[in-house]
């Protein structure tokens, strides 16, 4: 008896040693798998030069889908109230860009071993056939990684700052933690990180604040927060910045790499310019509910997007899948381009436009109605 006794004292003593701290070290080595590079930057320069904010269809409200993927046994799953919990966290933290994210169906729950431990290259095939189009669809997986020079490195979370892919991936062990939901959304309405070093280096002083480091005056320069913040949520490090001057970061700014329970805060230019990339880029965003349009039933009414869009325009209209539309599409000069028949939530093929704007109209037996679209 005594020697079970101190068997398992010595077992627990291992799991001490050897398991702990890689339970401490994946705390701090999850990291954001959001891609930034020049390439990024520069589009979103230029959609906020050039698209003029207007309002979307239900204005402040960013119509989001949840999917929580878990093993085929139906184990790994999250529980739903964590993450309903949490978007509740995110709404609290994004009232001040005026944006409130709702869920705009029941969630839809993926039972598959291929996709439970989710690698960032190769397994967007299943959001690829299973996003709704138009919303925001946010993916919680049981593991998520990516391989990097044969090794296998853990994320929290990762999504897109342009392009045509509406998705946030996030890990389960990261769903609840206060601060990666809302900091890759934060990335999925264009902001940087407050440590990028794209633009250049920004310096303590703050020269060229607007246009180095995040782009934001309001937010400190940042050495990049990784391990340099304890428990108390205070920055800990002795960086210096190019001219010799200390850092002094704030550990609360949600786009940073702080601890990510003391994430809590958006800056006053980080809110405004997500609201202003949500009016322009993304006014795309629309909520459907049982494969129709929430608008008004008694007329003909439908969406297009992405807009502007390079190759192709989704058409989805407020009647059913199976609804059949004649089209045309016009010039801004008012000459026919191109006309057919199209099927509701099909795609219309604009690759062999010009940039420029056109206007595509949609006719069923009842009523004909016209909308815009710019072709870059």
């Amino acid at each position: 008896m005594q020697n079970i006794t101190w068997g398992k004292i010595f077992l627990v003593f291992l799991a001490i040693i050897f398991i702990e701290p890689q339970v401490i070290l994946s705390q701090h080595t999850d990291k954001c798998g959001t891609v930034i590079d020049r390439r990024t930057i520069n589009s979103i320069c230029s959609i906020l030069s050039n698209h003029v904010p207007k309002n979307s269809f239900l204005d402040s409200v960013v119509p989001i889908q949840i999917h929580l993927v878990g093993y085929s046994d139906s184990t790994g799953t999250l529980d739903s109230m964590i993450i309903l919990n949490e978007i509740e966290r995110v709404n609290q933290y994004y009232a001040a860009a005026g944006m409130y994210f709702s869920n705009c169906n029941s969630i839809n729950y993926i039972y598959s071993d291929d996709y439970s431990e989710f690698e960032q290259s190769n397994d967007e095939t299943i959001c690829d056939i299973i996003d709704f189009p138009n919303i925001l669809n946010l993916y919680f997986v049981p593991f998520l990684f990516k391989e990097s020079d044969g090794q296998t490195i853990s994320l929290c979370g990762y999504t897109y700052l342009t392009g045509e892919r509406n998705r946030v991936l996030i890990a389960n062990q990261c769903a609840s933690n206060g601060s990666t939901l809302a900091h890759e959304i934060g990335h999925y309405f264009s902001l940087l990180h407050t440590h990028d070093t794209t633009n250049g280096i920004e310096a303590v002083a703050r020269i060229g604040c607007n246009s180095l480091g995040d782009g934001f005056c309001d937010t400190p320069a940042d050495p990049n927060l990784s391990s340099l913040v304890n428990a108390n949520c205070q920055y800990t490090g002795i960086e210096q910045d190019p001219y010799g001057e200390y850092y002094s970061p704030d550990p609360s700014n949600i786009m940073s790499f702080s601890r990510k329970e003391c994430r809590n805060y958006f800056s006053q230019q980080q809110t405004q310019k997500m609201r202003r990339y949500f009016k322009t880029y993304r006014s795309y965003l629309y909520c459907i509910n049982n494969g129709n349009l929430i608008t008004n039933h008694n007329s003909l009414d439908y969406i297009i997007f992405p807009n502007p869009s390079s190759n192709y325009l989704a058409l989805v209209s407020n009647e059913g899948r199976s609804t059949s539309y004649d089209f045309c599409i016009f010039s801004s000069l008012g000459i026919k381009i191109q006309s057919g028949n199209i099927q509701n939530y099909q795609h219309l093929n604009i690759s062999h436009l010009k940039s420029g704007t056109y206007f595509v109209e949609l006719s069923s037996d009842i009523e004909s109605k016209m909308k815009k679209f710019i072709k870059y």
